[in-house]
């Protein structure tokens, strides 16, 4: 290995390099460059480690020199016209009177084949530019290796610049990180026996990440374990220059603290070049040129001399630009960003670069909110995602510094950036804090900060919130005639109404589509279509939703509006997934992956992930059900959504309940009954699976209670899907009990409900299980059961059907029993005739002779059991709010169910519902 070494002198490293933490990759990188180039240079930030990676490639190049490695370090060099003496000193050279030192650095060097290593030459560029360009001209077997904040900018120079030290990211192990692996080299010299372990890495990752991997900063943060732990390092890198000083007394003076570091930097700067520099530290995700001009110019930096005067500070390794992505952008480490905001505050400038930096990004987003429903989402969605953190400084300041109108603006304007992104939480927010600031904005400012509220509060389940806040936005849209604002505040309203009133949510809707119409807004059209689709479907007519979901379909794919596709698709897909039409309902959801993906939408892609997951479950493909359940769980809560979180976690505990997995099952059920209830939710099918695992366990009790809950919320709903699905689980409690004639009652009126809505596979379900209960009849219902089950068997292979476990025990005892009643050959026979009967044929076949009496419209035998508990609590005088916190409802679902029992009883109001219901007995 090589030396540095002076012909008069012994070697003299000037750094430890017993610890050093090898930039393998760079270390290659520039002893390549060494052997092709007699001129390179290592540029990079203050700090960055650029002398360190010299001093090594250096000592590893060395031994390919005969004359050796001299190391001249020039920090302590003020004039550039002195460079030559420097040099001469490290060459341990004397002045020669009458002769200028630089020649008697070339005779000395002349005919020498060595390595000349010129450390920090930003300071003097000009000065170590001109003597290293006298050098190589002369000096034909000298090969020079520099550092330098900017390059030296000479015929045949080659630059290496070097980046910060990889810092953890989101995936592989955090010691794997060279920033991470320098942080505990010096922390276990400054504390012997300092290892990093499951306790220390995330506080260690976080100030490597914080620190933004700058070789100077990670050692000055390590040498603080000396008397506090990584995680109270990281807590207190707010501060971070005072924080990060006490360096080595040997070292350079801007080597002890971050701040001499950046003051050094900072010194080099022209007075054009550190106006920008610190006005740029508004921009936390960087700035493109465009904002840069409209932001930063101004007094020392002219808008025409923005681009020359960024150039210098890129060149200077204090900024960084990104060429990667669509346009170029400007960036400052964290470091840089918070100490140039420092300066900026001491200039007197930091309001006034405040406010406009919030209006550049208002404007910017009230520009894309044009684009966000059309051809061109996808691009302008990626534009500011780029730009989330400024826009988030922007809000912050409008919001803190009061000024209602630009805070209100600038957080309508994102609302569908919000929403399309997942960030539900966190746009809320910002647009209550808006509307907080005050109330006396514009009317359609204050209106579309309303919307915004109520869209993203139904996205995070709040319907009470949303209604309140699209009400009023509503009457404000009214109030000005902007017939779009109203068309797509009614959608809202609509939305938050669908679950609990469809009827009403239908109303809503067909006004909303016709005002969209009128405006040529097919956004709103095609979520106001689709969403019609999802009430049909909700009030159990599929038939009437297949052409309404088409025409949103056409609506959204017309109008190259990806957002309204996929709901029009999720919305088809459950359309078909509850019909049992697995293929259909796959392709759909497929494709809202795609479209969702694209968009870059979180929760499109859990309601695909989920759908597809249940499909699989279905099917009987358990771990492709595993995966993309748990898929779909995970970015549910990234969103907060609780109905897909609650949803995946409801569809997770069936999938172990399938297959045996009873404790994992219930506890899975047990977190989605929390988690709804937690978010004033509810969960219909992880009560009904708590139940079904109580009569699998033999607790009737328990189990009927837990049904009977499960249908007062399905009913509620008006959930029909649930409440077939749960009067099918009550008739098998009720087999159990051998109680048989309200078995075959409720079996009867769960095929009728499938029927109707044409759920395929929940038809085949009560097929077997009426096969079932003739079984248990014996011989003179054999032949009938059998014929049930044959059809039911055929059914399930033509459209991919599995049976759970305990399914699949249940059908197996059911066709032993009928074995034994009919014998094998005539058994065959009879499954084989069930085979050849349609889907239509099979449920008339079982059904015939078994029509039960249908529920009345009117009077109080015609309401559901959901109907009845509300209308008895009104009539004793609780108020909507209170009924809901005694039934586990929302508001708007009680409102509902009023609404129902004043038409079913042909009341007008609460007092002539009580006096009716005290009269009835009741």
């Amino acid at each position: 290995m090589g030396e540095f070494s002076t012909e008069s002198g012994p070697s003299v490293l000037p750094v430890a390099l017993d610890s050093f933490v090898a930039r393998e990759a760079e270390m290659a990188a520039v002893q390549a460059l060494l052997g092709r180039s007699r001129l390179v240079t290592i540029t990079g930030p203050a700090g960055v480690g650029k002398t360190r990676l010299a001093v090594e490639a250096a000592i590893v190049a060395g031994d390919d020199y005969d004359d050796g490695v001299v190391f001249a370090p020039l920090a302590g060099t003020c004039d550039p016209g002195l460079v030559p003496q420097s040099v001469a000193s490290a060459l341990s050279l004397a002045e020669q009177p009458g002769r200028v030192l630089a020649d008697t650095v070339v005779d000395h060097l002349r005919d020498r084949r060595m390595l000349l290593v010129l450390d920090n030459c930003e300071h003097v560029v000009s000065g170590a530019a001109r003597l290293v360009d006298t050098l190589l001209r002369s000096c034909a077997g000298l090969v020079v290796l520099a550092t330098s904040q900017e390059p030296l900018s000479i015929a045949g120079e080659v630059v290496w610049a070097l980046s910060a030290l990889a810092v953890p990211g989101t995936g592989g192990p955090v010691e794997a990180s060279p920033a991470v692996r320098l942080f505990c080299d010096r922390a276990a010299a400054i504390r012997p026996g300092f290892a990093l372990t499951a306790d220390t890495a995330p506080a260690v990752a976080e100030i490597c990440r914080r620190l933004d991997g700058v070789a100077l900063a990670i050692e000055l943060a390590a040498a603080r374990v000396a008397v506090l732990r990584p995680a109270e390092i990281a807590a207190r890198l707010s501060d971070r220059f005072k924080l990060l000083s006490g360096g080595s007394r040997l070292g350079p003076a801007r080597h002890r603290s971050l701040q001499a570091a950046l003051d050094w930097s900072h010194e080099l700067c022209s007075a054009p070049e550190r106006a920008l520099l610190r006005r740029l530290s508004l921009f936390p995700a960087g700035a493109t040129l465009d904002a840069a001009v409209e932001v930063c110019a101004g007094g020392d930096v002219p808008p025409a001399e923005v681009f020359d005067t960024m150039a210098a500070l890129v060149a200077k390794s204090l900024v960084v630009a990104e060429t990667s992505g669509v346009e170029t952008r400007f960036r400052l480490l964290e470091t840089v960003r918070l100490y140039a905001r420092d300066r900026l505050d001491e200039a007197g400038e930091l309001e006034d670069a405040l406010r406009r930096h919030a209006s550049w990004y208002t404007d910017l987003a009230e520009s894309a909110e044009v684009h966000l429903t059309g051809r061109d989402q996808g691009s302008w969605l990626r534009r500011i995602e780029i730009e989330h953190d400024n826009v988030r400084a922007a809000l912050e300041w409008a919001i803190g510094g009061g000024d209602a109108e630009l805070a209100q603006r600038l957080s309508g304007a994102l609302t569908l950036w919000w929403r399309v992104r997942g960030y539900f939480s966190e746009g809320r927010s910002y647009l209550d804090e808006a509307l907080a600031v005050g109330p006396s904005t514009p009317d359609g400012v204050r209106a579309k900060a309303l919307w915004g509220v109520g869209f993203l509060a139904t996205m995070l389940g709040d319907t009470d919130q949303s209604a309140a806040c699209l009400e009023e936005a509503l009457s404000l849209y009214r109030r000005l005639g902007d017939r779009k604002g109203s068309a797509r505040s009614l959608l809202l309203l609509a939305d938050c109404r669908v679950h609990c009133d469809a009827s009403s949510a239908m109303a809503l809707l067909e006004e909303s589509a016709g005002l969209a119409r009128e405006v040529g807004d097919e956004w709103c059209l095609a979520h106001a279509r689709a969403l019609c689709g999802l009430a049909l479907v909700m009030q159990g007519d599929p038939v009437a939703a297949r052409p309404v979901l088409d025409e949103a379909v056409a609506v959204a794919r017309r109008s190259h509006d990806d957002q309204g596709l996929r709901m029009a698709m999720a919305v088809l897909g459950q359309l078909a997934l509850g019909q049992g039409d697995y293929d259909v309902a796959q392709q759909a959801f497929e494709e809202v992956a795609v479209v969702t993906r694209d968009l870059g939408e979180v929760y499109g892609t859990a309601v695909a992930l989920i759908g597809l997951g249940e499909i699989a479950l279905a099917r009987g493909d358990y771990e492709t059900a595993r995966c993309t359940l748990e898929g779909g769980e995970r970015a549910g809560r990234r969103t907060a959504n609780p109905d897909v979180i609650v949803t995946a976690l409801a569809l997770r505990a069936e999938l172990a309940q399938v297959q045996d997995d009873i404790a994992a099952a219930r506890r899975l059920y047990d977190e989605a009954v929390a988690f709804a209830s937690d978010s004033g939710h509810v969960c219909i099918s992880a009560v009904r699976g708590l139940g079904e695992l109580a009569a699998a366990e033999g607790d009737t009790r328990r189990a009927a209670r837990l049904f009977e809950k499960a249908l007062g919320m399905a009913e509620g709903s008006n959930n029909d899907r649930s409440v077939a699905a749960i009067l099918f689980d009550m008739a098998e409690l009720a087999r159990s009990t051998a109680t048989r004639e309200r078995a075959l009652t409720l079996h009867h009126k769960a095929l009728d409900l499938r029927t109707r809505m044409g759920d395929c596979r929940g038809v085949v379900e009560s097929l077997e299980a009426l096969a079932g209960l003739a079984a248990d009849a014996g011989e003179q219902r054999a032949d009938y059961g059998a014929r049930l089950l044959g059809a039911a068997a055929h059914l399930r292979g033509d459209r991919g059907y599995a049976r759970s476990a305990a399914q699949h025990r249940t059908h197996e005892a059911d066709l032993e029993r009928l074995r034994a009643c009919m014998g094998a050959e005539e058994l065959d026979t009879a499954l084989a005739l069930g085979a050849e009967l349609s889907v239509e044929e099979a449920v008339s076949y079982a059904t015939k002779g078994r029509r039960g009496r249908s529920r009345p419209t009117t009077g109080l035998e015609s309401l559901t059991r959901a109907e009845r508990d509300v209308a008895a609590l009104a009539a004793a005088g609780l108020s909507n709010p209170e009924i809901g916190v005694q039934l586990f409802i929302g508001t708007w679902t009680v409102k509902g169910h009023l609404k129902r029992v004043f038409a079913k009883l042909g009341v007008s109001s609460r007092v002539e519902l009580a006096r009716l219901w005290m009269e009835s007995g009741n």
